[in-house]
């Protein structure tokens, strides 16, 4: 037995442990969870990479607004960032002004805020039997926050559809109760008010789309 033997033994022995000490090692040590690939989103399931989905873990959805690094995320394509500095939506067809408008330019716009809850059409897909194709979502592809915007009707008064935009605003007026109050919500389907009835805000938009109309229908 000469040195080059007892080196490929003691080779062959040590890689022999090192296998062994691989096999053994617990399963749950190298399942870990990979990490959210979104800054800030990192307590999220990643129920896919790309495109990216991210889940809410049931623990989490116990707030009534859902905190935004929790809020779940949902994609059928890859995304792209977004500079909001350069963010536009051209406007054209059937207008009478075509128009290119930039966040700023709907931010000058009367805004209104609602709480509404999101909900992905497949949430609970992975307790199916039998089994569903698509993203695995279990309960957490849900969330409540308050989102802000434009009323339409506002927009359509400033591209020159004044008759849209006025029968738009019709209708919603339509919808007041005995005392001419609006509430939070409305339910078509039943036809009744859901909510509560914040007259700071909704009464604020109302008169600013009013006179937003107003002089879109006056004219220069």
């Amino acid at each position: 037995m000469n040195d080059e033997t007892v080196s490929r033994r003691g080779f062959l022995i040590a890689s022999g442990a090192a296998l062994a000490v691989t096999a053994l090692t617990p399963r749950s040590g190298r399942a870990q969870t990979p990490p959210a690939p979104i800054a800030g989103k990192e307590k999220l399931i990643v129920r896919s990479p790309r495109p990216l989905n991210l889940e809410t873990p049931l623990r989490e959805l116990t707030a009534y607004h859902t905190p935004p690094d929790v809020f779940f995320v949902r994609n059928n394509y890859d995304t792209t960032p977004i500079d909001p500095a350069q963010w536009s939506v051209k406007i054209e067809g059937e207008v009478d002004n075509p128009v290119v408008l930039r966040l700023d330019d709907l931010k000058k716009l009367s805004a209104v805020s609602q709480d509404v809850m999101l909900e992905c059409a497949g949430n609970g897909r992975a307790f199916h039997n039998p089994r569903a194709s698509g993203i695995q979502w279990e309960y957490g592809a849900v969330g409540n926050q308050t989102w802000k915007g434009v009323r339409l009707a506002d927009v359509l008064a400033m591209l020159g559809r004044t008759g849209e935009a006025t029968d738009m605003f019709e209708r919603l007026l339509d919808l007041r109760n005995d005392v001419g109050l609006l509430a939070e919500e409305y339910d078509p389907r039943a036809k009744r008010f859901l909510g509560n009835f914040p007259q700071a805000f909704s009464h604020t938009a109302l008169v600013n789309t009013a006179y937003q109309l107003h002089e879109a229908m006056a004219g220069p």
